[in-house]
């Protein structure tokens, strides 16, 4: 369950990082990866590795490895190790198991190893060597794949440097997200219709550039008409304004007046006539140029009126836009409210979640306390029978003897006893006093006796045979729990005694066992 809440954390926080990038624009980027997986015969991935935790050196006892199953589902393995057990005494020697283990979705399984040894001995599994199998439910094998994982990246533009955001201070396009750099030398503007705003008191003309009103003089050139000092151009050019045009023609005007005076007054005071041809001549072309200028005022009061058009035009434009980014605000407060409203069902749903998970902890701190409660009397039984077979098996070696069970005592793993109440110390070895009064007068020089099945509490004297000191050094807690017919078995096929070695109650308890089996058959 630990586990599962690690997950649940490292997912959050992994999806908070996402979003952690410090830009506007991102891509996704793909790379391949080499990883341990668990693929059916087909290589198709199927199911991730197992976690095994390392095995510690222990002193004594029997060593354990924890596997881990962190799939959905339950898997059967067939999984083999070796157990390494070294002294400074008898030096290393190892031994393998195989075993089938169905572990749990989500669990660990505790594997212990096949031997236990006393106080001398190192005694780990080596993680070197175990391998494993998935059985069910199909077969599945370890392997390393190849594998395509992807993460978010901040974009790269086509100048080869991370895109600038929005609103950032730019000088060509290329740097841009928004793939423009505006007039205004700022990232991010879209769209023909969108007019953007120039600094320092100048105008934007064409939304092509930003330049300072009122700077040409009459006859230079503009971009836009409202350079012109005048506020009036033509094909590109300034022209003189409307009120020096008025100055113009009331000069002219004036000049023809003069001219009329002076020519009624010449031909009144003499003969004149071709001066006053010359004068009409004049007059004649001063009326043509003032019919040109009131046709050239015409036209400019028409484009007065095109402008006005224009002006109008654009200003529909600008409310259009303005209402366009008033409903893109409307709407970003609208999400606003919707993320916001998430958020707080997403808070809702997770502390549900949380509720129930610790609601599901408490159940199983309930069933922990319960199952510790029957293992506790499971102990306890286990310890009453032990106590039990104990006492069964020093009334079986009193009786052997023919004294009291008063006069035995355990000592470590073996009964000693007493010729009577009043000897001082631990007395002899049970074992060795049965086998010297029963099977053989002495024990040899160099030989120990070996209980056969490898309980040292059981003193029948068909479990005793004497073998080699060095060789039964090598056997203490090899056999135990495995039988007194695989113990002789063991013997047997080790060579460390014969079969002519074996006496009379070995022979006659073998011949025993091999009866009662063909009955029960």
């Amino acid at each position: 369950m630990k586990k599962l809440i690690f997950i649940l954390f490292l997912s959050i926080f992994l999806l908070g990082s996402v979003y952690a990038l410090d830009c506007q624009y991102t891509d996704i980027e793909y790379y391949n990866e080499i990883d341990s997986k668990l693929v059916n015969n087909v290589g198709k991935i199927l199911a991730e590795p197992f976690e095994i935790s390392p095995s510690t050196i222990i002193p004594q006892g029997f060593p354990t490895i924890e596997v881990y199953n962190p799939n959905r589902f339950d898997l059967s393995i067939n999984i083999s190790y070796t157990q390494v057990i070294s002294s400074s005494l008898t030096g290393t020697s190892t031994f393998d198991s195989n075993l089938l283990v169905e572990i749990p979705s989500f669990s660990n399984v505790t594997l212990k190893g096949e031997q236990g040894f006393g106080p001398g001995y190192n005694n780990y599994i080596d993680l070197s060597s175990i391998k494993y199998q998935v059985i069910e439910p199909e077969e599945l094998e370890l392997k390393n794949v190849e594998i395509t994982k992807n993460q978010t990246i901040c974009k790269i533009c086509p100048n080869g440097k991370q895109c600038l955001d929005d609103g950032v201070d730019c000088s060509i396009s290329n740097e841009c997200g928004s793939g423009i750099c505006n007039i205004a030398g700022i990232c991010g503007t879209k769209g023909s219709l969108f007019i953007v705003p120039c600094p320092n008191g100048k105008l934007n003309c064409k939304n092509e550039s930003c330049l300072t009103p009122s700077t040409k003089e009459v006859g230079e050139a503009y971009s836009c008409d409202w350079e012109c000092k005048s506020d009036r151009g033509k094909d590109g050019k300034c022209l003189p304004s409307i009120k020096e045009l008025v100055y113009w023609i009331m000069g002219i005007s004036l000049t023809i007046i003069l001219i009329g005076i002076s020519i009624i007054y010449f031909i009144k005071n003499g003969p004149l006539t071709e001066k006053v041809k010359e004068l009409e001549d004049k007059i004649k072309d001063l009326e043509t140029q003032s019919t040109q200028k009131e046709k050239e005022i015409k036209k400019l009061e028409e484009k007065g009126a095109d402008l006005n058009d224009m002006i109008k035009e654009n200003e529909k434009l600008i409310k259009i836009e303005v209402d366009r980014v008033n409903s893109i605000t409307q709407i970003i407060s609208l999400k606003k409210e919707e993320l916001k409203h998430l958020r707080g069902k997403i808070k809702r749903r997770t502390e549900e979640e949380l509720r129930d998970l610790e609601h599901n902890i408490r159940e199983i701190k309930e069933k922990e306390v319960s199952l510790k409660q029957v293992n506790d009397k499971l102990e306890k039984e286990q310890r009453r029978k032990e106590k039990i077979e104990l006492e069964e098996r020093k009334i079986e070696t009193a009786k052997l003897l023919g004294v009291s069970k008063d006069r035995i005592i355990l000592y470590g793993e073996y009964f000693r006893w007493k010729e009577n109440k009043i000897s001082n110390g631990m007395g002899e070895f049970a074992h060795m006093t049965l086998y010297k009064r029963h099977i053989s007068s002495k024990i040899p020089m160099g030989y120990e006796v070996h209980h056969i099945d490898g309980d040292h509490k059981n003193n029948n004297l068909w479990n005793l045979i004497a073998i080699k000191k060095e060789l039964h050094f090598g056997l203490q807690g090899g056999i135990v729990k495995k039988g007194w017919e695989f113990g002789l078995k063991y013997l047997l096929e080790q060579k460390i005694v014969k079969e002519e070695d074996l006496h009379d109650y070995i022979k006659t308890h073998r011949k025993e066992l091999k009866e009662q089996r063909s009955l029960k058959i």
